[in-house]
């Protein structure tokens, strides 16, 4: 936990009741207990999960300003051996102040700031960093598990009714969660799980955030336009070599390590609102500017323009659908067969080659799927789908994504079938603060080999983790 944010959000709390006159809120919060069984399907059962988590929130409301704090108290892994006191994290959520003056309102402190305005899929929300050590939360329309505050002053001015003009700065560089990279290593790296380095940026000034926003508020339709110079959350990746005499005075070179690092990007964005015949259309549109502007470094990724496009109508009051359609464009894409490398070690053309060559062989192995740029052209549609009934006491939800194939590798003789996920859902709400929840997490990944049979794509987005199936049964309380 990071003491200084955590005795931040102690003080913040003593001055409020010393000497603000405002509004008292009593503490709210919730305590959430979470049973997750897994489906046995791929014959993993290491990982079942019981947990709690209780939130606790002061919230300091007035007509000029606001002070809110939380902090998280999570118990993880009940039904595992060890000592309690070792399965407890503490860990400070938002905290912050915000003032409203006549037309500016500012806040300062740790906080989520939230850009764009799809569900689910957002190519223009990339101002806070993402807890990315869970790859199953990536699926998710609700973001509380993926999205992670950061230490920001935030403004909006309203120079008139219909424009909001938002900046943002971000004094220092917060690394996002990272997930075990060594789990999902191609056989040509798997020997270097011990052997993997992460590069962050220097905490000091010059790893600085910052960002503009307009937003305009017209007759029908809602807009705005923004830019964002930040980290890139997902690290471009690096093999480090070591040469190697293999007899005869022959040297090649061998995978030693792989380095992972956090590089800027310029990410220029748009999105809209427009209720038309009741339907709710939304899109949003982002460009990314990355250090490799010209598509050439293999150690970088490539400038890529992402989109989102999304309608969603309530059908007899009760049932809501949303369908989202997604693309990433990658400027300049380079398949790994589209590369001129050889690391055979039996082939005479990959002997006495420099670092750089091995370095850059190696790396395309890797690079397309860890960068998550695995095609020129890469596409997603997402589906939810909500009902309540009861008065709306029971709601049934369902959370479908569909990743199109993606043909990253020629030399593959296996057609790629694609990959998804499926959330099914039930909740019944006893009180209006206690409701039980019951669903599962389903990944799939499909390809068909030679042989006509279907297998698992290992290098798509949920084959990553679809040994990861399971059951959940969600209990919370709020108070």
């Amino acid at each position: 936990m990071n003491k200084t944010i955590f005795l931040t959000f102690i003080f913040l709390i003593v001055i409020s009741i010393a000497g603000f006159s405002l509004e008292y809120k009593p503490v709210e919060g919730y305590i959430e207990s979470l049973i997750k069984i897994p489906s046995g399907w791929n014959d993993d059962e290491n990982y079942q999960e019981l947990s709690t988590e209780m939130q606790l929130a002061v919230n300091y409301v007035s007509d000029r300003a606001k002070l809110y704090g939380a902090v998280y108290f999570t118990i993880d892994d009940l039904i595992g051996t060890g000592i309690m006191s070792d399965k407890l994290m503490i860990k400070p959520g938002e905290v912050y102040l915000s003032l409203y003056l006549n037309k500016l309102d500012i806040t300062i402190g740790h906080q989520v700031i939230s850009w764009g305005t799809a569900d689910g899929l957002n190519p223009t929300n990339n101002i806070n960093p993402k807890d990315l050590s869970d790859l199953t939360h990536i699926a998710a329309s609700d973001t509380k598990d993926l999205i992670m505050p950061v230490n920001a002053v935030r403004f909006n001015f309203y120079p008139a009714d219909f424009l909001n003009f938002e900046g943002v700065f971000i004094p220092l560089f917060t690394p996002p969660g990272m997930p075990d990279f060594s789990s999902y290593l191609p056989p040509e790296l798997s020997g270097l799980s011990d052997n993997i380095n992460f590069c962050y940026p220097d905490s000091a000034p010059a790893s600085f955030e910052s960002g503009m926003k307009a937003n305009f508020t017209l007759p029908g339709i809602d807009f705005s336009l923004s830019y964002l110079y930040a980290w890139d959350d997902i690290p471009d990746i690096k093999v480090n070599i070591l040469q190697q005499d293999i007899g005869g005075g022959m040297m090649f070179g061998t995978p030693a390590s792989l380095e992972f690092t956090f590089n800027r990007v310029h990410i220029i964005g748009a999105d809209f609102a427009w209720p038309l015949f009741d339907i709710d259309f939304r899109g949003e549109a982002a460009y990314f500017i990355t250090e490799d502007t010209t598509g050439d470094d293999v150690f970088i990724k490539n400038p890529y323009l992402y989109y989102v496009l999304g309608a969603g109508y309530t059908f007899f009051d009760d049932l809501n659908i949303n369908l989202q359609f997604s693309q990433k464009i990658i400027t300049n894409y380079k398949k790994i067969s589209d590369y001129d490398y050889n690391i055979d070690p039996m082939n005479p053309a990959s002997w006495n080659q420099d670092d750089s060559y091995y370095e850059e062989a190696y790396t395309t192995q890797f690079f397309p799927l860890a960068s998550y740029q695995k095609g020129a052209l890469m596409s997603t549609i997402m589906l939810i789908i909500r009902q309540n009934f009861l008065d709306d006491l029971l709601e049934t939800s369902f959370i479908g994504m569909y990743n199109f194939p993606e043909d990253y590798n020629d030399a593959d003789p296996d057609r790629k079938l694609g990959d998804f996920m499926l959330k099914p859902a039930l909740k019944y709400k006893f009180t209006d603060a206690f409701d039980i929840e019951l669903g599962a997490n389903l990944f799939f990944s499909m390809k068909e080999d030679t042989n006509d049979d279907l297998i698992r794509d290992s290098y798509t987005t949920f084959g990553m983790i679809d040994d990861k199936d399971s059951f959940f049964l969600k209990l919370k309380y709020s108070y």
